[in-house]
């Protein structure tokens, strides 16, 4: 097969190079929509990709396990019906199923600088690594199998802590102490971060992007509201990320959603909430829908759920066109 330059695709991910087309990292959207790796390459974000000086796009996971995804999209792009043998070989050591981190926290008296690991399987409890600082009100992201990015609380600084070493090392500096913020992975792999509530207690409009490559973080998109104990969820098919409730500045519960933009450096209004929410959950789920589950609203919790439906590309076209 001959391969124009256009379609060849560079890869650094976790160290190892790798290089493909777009045809086989965007095999997967056939049978899964939003799947990451094929929105990145679909063309719709090539700004965000950021190649480095040989040209390679560098995505922070395992080498060796995406070896395993990669000679997977290779099969399916080709129509190979035992492509699927390749995600079943999958070394089970290397993954991290079935474990849940608690990170931090407030007993009362201490703020906590220990974590514990929940395996679901056993239903036990075991320590986790130790970090550098107590946090508690902090955000966390989880970066690959065994590392966890932990951001803020009460602090401008992020660590990440890796399960299998057991150790901590330092994360990129925020410009400002977070506490209450919310997290989003990108789909370039750096990390938003979004909102929270300062050393005054007043919360946020900012945001800001950290970049694990070069440790440094920039400043994202204004909010158009100031807001902390958010949900934020990323929108798979446009890049952008859902915020959705939160806690104002003026101590009000929040019903608003907004849409940010990173690449173009933007804030759009999203689908309100049915009632006020904050820190609530928040699931992707199948199309432009998105499952909003319990939290706090006028200072009672809430145990009911409802569904936010993202407007499709025709509608949002409809919009424009009545505004214009």
């Amino acid at each position: 097969m001959i391969v124009r330059p256009e379609d060849r695709v560079l890869l650094k991910v976790g160290g190892k190079h790798f290089e493909t087309t777009r045809r086989t990292m965007t095999a997967a959207l056939d049978m899964a929509p939003d799947s990451l790796l094929g929105v990145m390459f679909s063309g719709r974000h090539e700004g965000m990709l950021q190649p480095d000086g040989e040209g390679r796009v560098r995505i922070e996971r395992s080498g060796p396990l995406f070896e395993y995804i990669l000679d997977f999209l290779r099969a399916y792009s080709t129509g190979d019906e035992d492509a699927a043998f390749a995600i079943h070989a999958l070394p089970e050591i290397q993954m991290a199923d079935g474990q849940v981190v608690v990170v931090g926290g407030y007993d009362g008296t201490a703020v906590f600088s220990t974590t514990e690991v929940l395996n679901l399987t056993s239903n036990t409890w075991s320590p986790g690594p130790n970090m550098t600082s107590g946090r508690v009100g902090c955000a966390a992201v989880p970066l690959s199998s065994h590392q966890i990015l932990v951001i803020g609380g009460n602090l401008s600084t992020t660590e990440i802590i890796d399960l299998v070493s057991e150790t901590s090392t330092p994360g990129p500096e925020m410009s400002c102490m977070r506490k209450y913020c919310s997290a989003v992975m990108l789909h370039d792999g750096r990390v938003l971060i979004i909102g929270g509530r300062n050393r005054t207690q007043d919360s946020l409009s900012t945001t800001e992007v950290l970049n694990l490559t070069s440790g440094t973080s920039s400043p994202g998109p204004q909010m158009g509201t100031a807001r902390q104990g958010t949900s934020a969820t990323l929108l798979p098919e446009d890049g952008g990320v859902l915020v959705i409730g939160g806690f104002g500045t003026d101590k009000t519960y929040l019903a608003t959603t907004e849409v940010l933009d990173v690449a173009a450096n933007t804030t759009s209004a999203g689908p309100k909430l049915g009632i006020p929410r904050s820190v609530c959950a928040a699931v992707k789920m199948p199309g432009e829908c998105i499952l909003v589950i319990g939290g706090s609203s006028g200072g009672k919790r809430v145990s009911t759920s409802e569904i936010l439906c993202m407007p499709t590309e025709e509608r949002q076209q409809q919009k424009r066109r009545r505004l214009t």
